[in-house]
């Protein structure tokens, strides 16, 4: 897990990642800007915390977290949702409960070389890569 903290990951591949945001309730002007967005994740360790970086040309968000603890996040047309995150090796397991009583499920499955994440809602499976890069 070590060698992956602080490591940057750009957004390479997705598969069905629409579908998967209709699902959640994501409205169809934002769900049309964040398949076109150029976006990169990094994970850093502070303590007993985590923070999820997340990049993209309109904001920096930071998403910090205790494995296990539940707390609120925002989606990105800004409604509200409860997100639990545990870290389990190189993977984080989230899941994630909006209130119009949807649950999904989100796996990063962090690498050296990649991030996966595996986004799942009712039947429905999407699938983001991303490639560890670095901008120096």
């Amino acid at each position: 897990m070590e060698a992956i903290f602080g490591k940057k990951y750009k957004f390479e591949a997705s598969q069905n990642f629409a579908s998967y945001m209709e699902a959640i309730g994501i409205s169809p002007l934002m769900r049309k800007i964040a398949q076109g967005m150029p976006i990169y994740f990094e994970l850093r360790e502070e303590g007993d915390d985590y923070i999820i970086r997340s990049v993209t040309p309109f904001q920096d968000i930071l998403v910090r977290f205790t494995s296990g603890i539940e707390f609120e996040q925002r989606t990105i047309d800004d409604k509200i949702y409860k997100t639990t995150i545990t870290v389990d090796g190189n993977t984080l397991h989230e899941t994630q409960k909006y209130g119009n009583g949807v649950t999904a499920t989100v796996d990063w499955v962090f690498c050296e070389e990649q991030m996966k994440m595996v986004m799942k809602v009712g039947d429905i499976v999407a699938t983001r890569i991303y490639r560890a890069f670095n901008d120096e």
